[in-house]
């Protein structure tokens, strides 16, 4: 199976904590998420984030419903986390 990489480069004038803050918290992924997919956190929103944490989700495709995890494999704020999808609709080494 192919895998495929995209980086991708962009300024920000704000503080690394704030950004990584943003970015790091589940709850702004709706705001980052188009609405027509009907995304919502099932994690309950006051869970601590950290290496190990699993966090599930569910969205629409088509009318379809989707659920997807990702577990969060690496944490250094504020610096950089990595989350993987554990369940979900892209198979990576499935």
């Amino acid at each position: 199976m192919k895998t495929f990489s995209l980086k991708q480069t962009i300024w920000l004038p704000q503080p690394r904590g704030k950004i990584f803050a943003f970015f790091s918290n589940p709850g702004n992924l709706d705001s980052l998420t188009p609405p027509w997919l009907k995304f919502s956190i099932v994690t309950p929103t006051a869970t601590e984030i950290g290496r190990g944490t699993l966090l599930d989700y569910r969205l629409r495709l088509h009318g379809l419903p989707i659920r997807w995890q990702s577990e969060i494999s690496l944490w250094e704020p504020p610096e950089r986390f990595i989350d993987r999808q554990t369940i979900g609709p892209f198979p990576l080494g499935a």
